[in-house]
């Protein structure tokens, strides 16, 4: 019998890095919502925008950073 080789599967069949990916915007979420970071942006009622505290304009646009990353690690191939 000849010995039949398997064609190279290339980049299109490649193993998604979703996994990886994923694990990194988990790390990065509980980077954003730790003790050293929420600190930095605990001024107290005092010092806002519009007077809303900063830390919670902080919070909601971390929440929103780890969503859209999230959305876009899973909607892209």
């Amino acid at each position: 019998m000849p010995h039949r080789t398997t064609p190279s599967l290339g980049a299109r069949f490649a193993p998604p890095k979703r996994p990886q990916r994923m694990l990194a915007v988990a790390l990065l979420a509980g980077v954003l919502f730790n003790q050293p970071f929420l600190r930095i942006f605990d001024r107290g009622a005092s010092f806002g925008l519009g007077g809303v505290p900063l830390i919670y304009l902080y919070l909601f646009a971390a929440w929103a950073l780890v969503i859209v990353l999230l959305v876009t690690v899973i909607e892209i191939r």
